[in-house]
């Protein structure tokens, strides 16, 4: 440390002792007994953590802090954003998820190519995940109940550790374009390379979506997760409860013992299918949608019948909010 300090005094800068911690990393010390390092005088406090540009390294030379506090970081960002989009309060979802392109994934895929085979480990992989549903709960504004698996699908927005993937391999492509030792004659544009890994991503994630058991309600309107990529479906309070089957219906709210009865006052079990495409309450709120005879399926892939869609669930659903208000009276009045 006293060459080290020499060489801060020569080139005119001054060792900070007070922001300068000591890490020990493997080797046979213990850190129950830390060896006694001195700046100027001041000895050196002792940290299990170092944040060397940025990256959070432990004493293994692991990246599991780093993977930690790159999540804590980007939920606390969308808390905000969540607070502003509130229900009742829209933020559109095209601008939404440009903020989370600029800022969730800046701060979270930062030097990704050094730590981000960490990410593939169970725990680091929650993590990530749980971090990015906040994100998306912000962007669709969907109920908390609502899955992970249909959130991405919802939103249009891969799973954060497939794009993590992405960005390290395009990296290492960069790279090898880079070392002329490595060029090869008929070597792939960055373009090409760029096109070919977000296919490998969607085909990843597809495969995801088809393996997983939840979400079903979601996947009816987006089997196929390329296509929704393709779509710009925007979404709102309303159609993100008919989409994903979490809502203001009686079954879904049973199901997590919400409430007592799983019925409609019409008589019928209520989930999403029978509020939006067949309760007689709401006959005259879907009485376009209903002429059109759309299949879940279609209804995204065209803009217009996304907007005779979107139209019915919101009508349907601030009527079906309403009756409930008037029951709710009803009932404080006897």
């Amino acid at each position: 440390m006293d060459v080290v300090s020499g060489w801060c005094r020569q080139a005119k800068m001054r060792l900070s002792a007070q922001k300068t911690t000591m890490l020990l990393i493997k080797g046979t010390l213990d850190i129950r007994r830390p060896p006694r390092i001195k700046v100027e005088g001041t000895t050196l406090r002792m940290t299990e953590e170092a944040r060397i540009l940025g990256v959070v390294v432990d004493q293994r030379l692991g990246f599991a802090s780093h993977v930690r506090y790159v999540s804590q970081k980007a939920t606390q960002l969308f808390q905000i954003l969540r607070r502003v989009a509130r229900a009742q309060y829209a933020i559109e979802m095209d601008v939404a998820k440009t903020i989370y392109r600029g800022a969730y994934e800046g701060i979270i895929s930062y030097a990704c190519p050094v730590w981000e085979p960490e990410s593939r480990k169970a725990h680091n992989k929650r993590r990530l995940l749980s971090s990015q549903r906040s994100a998306l709960l912000a962007i669709t504004r969907a109920y908390n109940t609502t899955s992970t698996d249909a959130l991405q699908v919802a939103a249009g927005i891969p799973p954060v550790t497939l794009r993590l993937k992405e960005k390290a391999k395009l990296f290492e492509c960069r790279q090898r374009r880079r070392d002329a030792s490595a060029v090869e004659p008929n070597a792939k544009t960055e373009k090409e390379e760029k096109r070919e890994l977000r296919a490998e991503t969607l085909q990843e994630w597809q495969e995801l979506w088809e393996q997983s058991t939840k979400g079903r309600a979601t996947y009816d309107y987006w089997p196929n997760v390329e296509s929704r990529m393709k779509q710009r479906c925007q979404i709102d309070a309303y159609t993100i409860q008919a989409v994903t089957g979490h809502g203001d219906f009686a079954a879904k709210l049973k199901s997590f013992a919400l409430v007592d009865d799983d019925r409609c006052p019409c008589g019928e079990i209520d989930d999403a299918d029978h509020t939006v495409y067949v309760c007689p309450l709401y006959r005259e709120e879907r009485q376009e949608l209903s002429r059109c005879g759309y299949s879940k399926a279609e209804i995204p892939a065209c803009s217009k019948k996304w907007k005779v869609f979107r139209d019915a669930v919101r009508g349907i659903l601030k009527k079906k909010k309403e009756n409930g208000r008037q029951e709710e009276t009803e009932d404080m009045r006897r």
